[in-house]
């Protein structure tokens, strides 16, 4: 199968009207009424250049740098890139940025990605936005022309550009996507738009339906209103897996993470050799079912009951989330001498010891499990 991973700037859950969100996204909604999404998808990353080793290398943002711009950078890593090339596979990422912004070109020659497609590869300035780069619209039909002249199989990622601060769109479509409200939902309009359009220009090639169709996206909700933002908002972002032949349909309340989707790709395209990833797979029902996600030192841990926050030497809160998402009453404070949470104190520990091990010592590729004591033929699990 080709894979297409779409990576949406900034598509929080809570603009999507699938989830009842509050922008227009009719294409949007439609596709995944026909695909297999995971409603507590969460985002490993708090912005765009520490979302996109996450997704695209299972290596989540679990320090203060990024790790495209930290020491670690140079560091051995596979991706879904280096694994599917081995395959037979095309592989292509598309950013309509400005080449070499925040460091993506640099990472996608590490990531093992044969093309990448910028700024200065659409060479057309009359569809540059002024700010960021290319529109969304021109530039996911190239996007679809390349592909459409590509060798088969193929592996591509786009990330999109326009649902960005200054939340700006082409003065031709300032009438027909002018939603009120935050200053995004126009911009999400627009860009759920864009896909449709090239979703229309490639469904009647020959390798449509031998595709599979990812959608996530970079981070989350940036608050740009007054309002108190719930749980969901910095963090829930869409998962969802799409075939057009129908065979992936349905909505899972399991969570799921940034870090699962390059296993659970692996999984679906039936992936032969074992591999390195902090995620899980997503169809492996043994796997256990959590997020974890880091901000100014604190890291934040959910499960399916609980909300749990370390900051790397004591746990300082815990929160029943699906109740309390604003995260107003810690459980910790309230009744200390009630609440057991040694479960999630210990998985937290665990994976933050594995990350910073792997990082430090250069083990995020796979090492022998005979020479190296792993347990798991396919995944690091701690």
């Amino acid at each position: 199968q080709n894979v297409v991973l779409f990576i949406v700037e900034s598509l929080s859950s809570k603009y999507l009207g699938f989830f009842n969100g509050e922008a227009k996204t009719p294409f949007l909604d439609s596709l995944f009424s026909q695909s297999l999404v995971y409603s507590n998808g969460f985002a490993n990353a708090n912005e765009t250049v520490q979302g996109i080793p996450a997704i695209l290398s299972s290596i989540p943002s679990w320090q203060d740098e990024p790790f495209i711009f930290s020491p670690y950078a140079l560091n051995s890593i596979t991706s879904l890139a280096s694994m599917l090339k081995k395959e037979g596979y095309q592989t292509s990422f598309f950013h309509g940025g400005f080449n070499g912004t925040m460091g993506f070109e640099p990472f996608c020659k590490l990531a093992g990605f044969d093309k990448y497609y910028g700024k200065k590869e659409y060479n057309n300035d009359a569809d540059f936005d002024g700010d960021w780069g290319i529109w969304d619209e021109p530039f996911l039909q190239f996007q679809a022309d390349k592909l459409i002249n590509t060798g088969k199989p193929f592996f591509s990622t786009v990330l999109t550009l326009n649902t960005h601060h200054p939340f700006s769109i082409p003065g031709k479509y300032r009438e027909q996507f002018n939603q009120k409200g935050d200053p995004i939902l126009p911009c999400i309009q627009y860009t759920d738009f864009a896909i449709r359009r090239f979703f229309k220009k490639i469904k009647h090639t020959d390798w449509y339906k031998n595709t599979l169709f990812v959608f996530t996206a970079d981070h989350a909700f940036q608050n740009t209103s007054k309002k108190d933002a719930h749980l969901s908002d910095y963090y829930r972002i869409p998962i969802v897996f799409h075939k057009p032949d129908g065979s992936l349909k349905g909505i899972s309340p399991e969570i799921a993470n940034q870090i699962d989707i390059m296993p659970s790709v692996l999984h679906l395209l039936n992936y032969p050799s074992p591999y390195f990833a902090l995620g899980k797979n997503l169809f492996d029902e043994s796997c256990n079912r959590f997020s974890i996600s880091y901000n100014a030192g604190i890291y934040q841990y959910i499960d399916s009951a609980y909300c749990f926050q370390f900051n790397g030497q004591k746990a300082i809160a815990l929160y029943k989330w699906k109740t309390d998402s604003l995260l107003r009453e810690n459980l910790l404070k309230a009744q200390v001498s009630q609440v057991n949470y040694i479960q999630q104190e210990e998985s937290l520990k665990k994976m933050i010891q594995s990350f910073n091990s792997c990082m430090i010592n250069n083990k995020m590729i796979y090492q022998d499990s005979r020479k190296e004591g792993l347990t798991d033929r396919n995944t690091f699990t701690p």
